[in-house]
């Protein structure tokens, strides 16, 4: 998860708890961060993670919005496969047409109810899933 909010982190790894999926959420501050991440370079340089079944993006943050990241990661044929799915305070329609046309899997407005919020990520990893062909996933 690439959000500069540390608030709207803590809130998704929550959201995942309170689900009860086995997922490990990874998070970083920026998209500038997430591209070393994905990468494995800069602070992140020696790191034996694997890349992410998922990434949820923020479009607002410094040093590199989400959209300049959907767009490095679609260009990357190392990590274009990975689903993007947008999280974010806009409601403007053309961000959302934007993240769809740069290669989101889809965009989520975040929303003012936790319970909404369980709602969103239990379909994201509903659908993360069911690309990757898992079955073990049924949300409660």
């Amino acid at each position: 998860m690439a959000d500069d909010d540390v608030d709207d982190q803590y809130l998704v790894r929550r959201a995942i708890e309170d689900i009860n999926v086995n997922h490990v959420l990874h998070t970083v501050n920026n998209g500038s961060q997430l591209i070393d991440h994905l990468l494995r370079r800069g602070n992140f340089s020696g790191h034996s993670h694997r890349l992410p079944d998922c990434i949820l993006l923020d479009l607002n943050m410094p040093l590199m919005d989400g959209f300049q990241t959907l767009d490095l990661i679609k260009a990357n044929q190392d990590l274009s496969a990975i689903p993007v799915y947008v999280l974010s305070t806009s409601r403007s329609e053309s961000d959302r047409e934007r993240s769809l046309r740069l290669g989101a899997a889809d965009f989520y407005v975040k929303p003012t109810q936790f319970r909404d919020l369980k709602g969103i990520v239990s379909d994201i990893c509903t659908r993360t899933l069911r690309l990757s062909g898992a079955t073990q996933y049924s949300p409660s």
